[in-house]
C-alpha cells in the first residue's frame, strides 16, 4: 500500500504521532525526490551524452579548422608562386617579342647585305679584269 492510497495528511498523522508525522514528511520528500529523479535522470544522461558528443564534434572541428588553415596557407603560397610565374611569363613574352623584331631586322639586314655581296663580287671581278688588262698592257709596254 502506498502513502497516497492511505489517504492521510501530515496534520492527521501529527494528531496521532509527532514522530510519525516527521517520518511521513520525510517519506513524502523521498517519494517526491524519487519522482523528480525518475524524470530528471534520463534528461541528465541525455545532457551528458550530448556534451560528450559536442566535445568530440568540437575536437573534430578544431582538427578540420587546423587542416583548413594549413591548406589556406599552402594556397596562398601557391597563389604567390603563380603570380610570380605569370609575371615571369609576361616578361619572357615581351622579351620574345623584342627578340623576334630584332631577328626580323637582322634577316632584312642579312638579305640586304646579300645583295651587296653580289654587287661587291661583280665589282671585284670587274676590278680584277681591269687589273689583268692593266698588267697585260703594262707588261706589253715593257717589252
Amino acid at each position: 500500500m502506498s502513502l497516497k492510497e492511505m489517504d492521510i495528511t501530515i496534520q492527521e498523522m501529527k494528531d496521532k504521532s509527532r514522530a510519525g508525522a516527521g517520518l511521513m514528511k520525510f517519506v513524502e520528500a523521498v517519494i517526491g525526490y524519487c519522482e523528480v529523479f525518475k524524470e530528471i535522470k534520463p534528461k541528465k544522461d541525455r545532457v551528458a551524452a550530448l556534451e560528450r558528443e559536442f566535445m568530440l564534434a568540437k575536437r573534430e572541428l578544431d582538427k578540420i579548422n587546423a587542416e583548413l588553415t594549413k591548406i589556406e596557407e599552402e594556397l596562398a603560397r601557391l597563389n604567390a608562386r603563380y603570380e610570380a610565374a605569370m609575371l615571369e611569363k609576361q616578361k619572357l613574352e615581351e622579351e620574345t617579342e623584342i627578340m623576334e623584331r630584332r631577328l626580323l631586322a637582322a634577316d632584312k639586314l642579312i638579305g640586304g647585305l646579300g645583295s651587296e655581296n653580289e654587287r661587291w663580287t661583280v665589282e671585284l671581278q670587274a676590278c680584277m679584269i681591269r687589273e689583268y688588262i692593266f698588267n697585260v698592257f703594262f707588261e706589253s709596254k715593257k717589252t
